[in-house]
C-alpha cells in the first residue's frame, strides 16, 4: 500500500526537520481525507434508510456499529456541510 510507503520512508529520513514536515503534510491530508470519509459515510447512512427502508438499529448492524454510534454520526456529523463527492447527487 502506498500509504505504508509513506510511513516508512518518512522514519527512514535522517533529517529531523524535514521528517517533521512532512508528517505534518500527511498529518493534514489524512486529518482531510478523515472529514471526507466520515461525510460519506454519514450520507450512506441516511441513502440506506431512506431509499431502502432500513432502521437505523438494521444500518448499525450492517456496518458492525452500535444504534448509539450511528445516533452520535448522524447528530455530530450533521453539522459539517455536504462536500461534493463525486457520485453523489447532492
Amino acid at each position: 500500500m502506498e500509504h505504508l510507503d509513506n510511513f516508512d520512508d518518512l522514519r527512514r529520513d535522517p533529517d529531523p526537520i524535514r521528517r517533521g514536515q512532512r508528517a505534518s503534510i500527511l498529518l493534514a491530508q489524512y486529518q482531510q481525507q478523515a472529514t471526507e470519509l466520515a461525510r460519506i459515510r454519514r450520507l450512506a447512512i441516511e441513502e440506506a434508510h431512506r431509499d431502502r427502508g432500513m432502521s437505523y438499529t438494521e444500518i448499525a448492524t450492517a456496518l458492525g456499529l452500535s444504534k448509539g454510534r450511528i445516533t452520535q454520526i448522524r447528530k455530530t456529523d450533521a453539522i459539517l456541510p455536504d462536500a461534493n463527492i463525486p457520485g453523489d447527487p447532492s
